[in-house]
């Protein structure tokens, strides 16, 4: 779950983890990654906590390689950025 250590995407996580999924949560604040990985686990609950910019093309391919090719789960692979006509349809186009 991207920008999994806050708002939306922590709630989202956390349901996920709620529920058994093995949960990653990715954002690039490595504070608030730790207190949200502290957060699941005082509720019990087990997740990943990677920190990483998903705008840069470099720090993705390590996460995939890193976090998700490890595990074997689906990828979403997402357009060249020069594909997008505004940062909206960047972030409609890239949710997985």
């Amino acid at each position: 779950v991207t920008g999994g250590s806050s708002g939306i995407g922590k709630a989202v996580a956390h349901k996920l983890a709620e529920a058994g999924a093995i949960t990653v949560i990715v954002a690039r604040d490595k504070e608030k990654l730790a207190e949200a990985k502290h957060e699941f686990e005082a509720d019990g609950l087990q997740l990943i906590a990677y920190s990483a910019d998903i705008s840069d093309y470099a720090e993705c391919d390590d996460f995939v390689r890193q976090v998700i090719g490890a595990r074997r789960v689906g990828i979403h692979a997402r357009p060249a950025p020069d594909r997008f006509e505004s940062a909206e349809d960047f972030d409609v186009l890239s949710v997985v």
